[in-house]
Parts: structure tokens; C-alpha cells; sequence
């Protein structure tokens, strides 16, 4: 998700007013997802934490999913896995204008899980919002907006929270994953083909 650097700030500053607050039992936290966009770094999806609670007032998305398309060679790195991302905190109604205005379906799942749990996951997302946090290097398959989503409640729930892959039925390869939702942008699929190598041909 692309936003102005004082856009960014601001929301940052606004997001920090709430730092760890005692959640009451109102409180949410949800897995957010948004469908493929027409642009090139969109036609992957993206997803979000949502943390909700009335009694407060708050209503944040925790989008890991910032970046400037504006820096030299942002492409180049992204295609390559390493341009740097952050991870920001904003109101969930910008959140979700940004994506209806672009037409994208989304979808949210509520975590079925403890008051303690709940706080102790805005309290992990609180800090990581921190300047001296919020930055990660991006690597397409292994650190993005979905991999942190999966990653930070299993931190935090450990061995409480399982997954589930009866589903998938078959396997698939990264190059194939990728295939799936680049084929629109067929400069983006050569460039990661090139730029990660042999990786693409692993087991996802």
C-alpha cells in the first residue's frame, strides 16, 4: 500500500496515543484480507490485523504492507525481494476506504481467543509500530504482509495456535503461486524469476 510520507506521520503519531492501553472484553483482533488490484504491486492481495474495541474508541489496521514506489529502483528491489517495508497503524476506516475505492473484496475473520491473548497481541503490534521497529526488509515468499500475519499471533499464542492444511490438496511450487497471479504483469514474473533463481522451484 503506497502513503505519503506525512500522511504516514501523522497517522503514526495518532496511532501512539493508544500505546498499550488496557483492552476491554469488547475488544477484537482480526485477520483482515483484501483481494488481488490491477497494479503491479497489488495483484497479490494484501492483509492487515485489525484491532477493535469500543469501549476505547479504537479501531486500527496494522498494515505491514507500506512502501514508496517512488524510490529509485523500488521495482528492481521488489521484484528481487529486497526493498525495504514498514509495518504503520491507522484508522480501519482509511484502511478499507483505500480498497473499496479500487473495487477489491475483503474479508475479516475474528480471532476466537483469550482477553490475555487479545492484549498481548496490540501490546506485540504497539511496540512494533515503534520508529525504531517499523522497518523490515521485504523478501517475497518468506517475510511480507501475510508471513508477519501468521507470524506474530504464533509468537505471541505459541503452540495454542495451529493451522490447518487439509485443503490443499495439491502441491505447488513458489514460481507456480506466483504464475497463478502475475500473469497480467509478465515484466513482474520475469523479474522474480531472475532475481530469487532456483527458490521459485521450491515446495510452498
Amino acid at each position: 500500500m503506497k502513503i505519503s510520507l506525512v500522511l504516514f506521520s501523522l497517522l503514526a503519531c495518532l496511532s501512539l496515543s493508544a500505546q498499550y492501553a488496557k483492552l476491554s472484553d469488547q475488544a477484537e483482533v482480526s485477520l483482515i484480507t483484501v483481494g488481488p488490484g490491477p497494479s503491479l504491486v497489488d495483484c497479490f492481495g494484501h492483509s492487515a490485523l485489525r484491532v477493535k474495541d469500543p469501549a476505547l474508541n479504537i479501531d486500527k489496521a496494522y498494515n505491514y504492507g507500506i512502501f514508496d514506489t517512488t524510490e529509485k529502483g523500488f521495482y528492481i528491489r521488489f521484484a528481487a525481494g529486497t526493498q525495504q517495508y514498514m509495518v504503520a497503524a491507522y484508522d480501519f476506516s482509511l484502511f478499507v476506504d483505500s480498497y473499496v475505492r479500487q473495487n477489491r473484496w475483503m474479508t475479516e475473520q475474528v480471532m476466537n481467543i483469550t482477553q490475555e491473548e487479545k492484549q498481548a497481541i496490540f501490546e506485540f503490534l504497539e511496540n512494533n509500530i515503534l520508529p525504531q521497529n517499523r522497518l523490515y526488509l521485504y523478501d517475497q515468499f518468506f517475510d511480507n504482509c501475510a508471513t508477519k500475519l501468521r507470524d506474530i499471533p504464533k509468537s505471541v499464542l505459541g503452540d495454542k495456535l495451529r493451522f490447518h492444511g487439509e485443503y490443499l490438496t495439491e502441491e505447488a511450487s513458489y514460481r507456480d503461486l506466483v504464475d497463478e497471479n502475475s500473469f497480467n504483469h509478465l515484466w513482474l514474473d520475469l523479474g522474480i524469476d531472475i532475481g530469487l533463481g532456483n527458490i521459485v522451484d521450491r515446495k510452498a
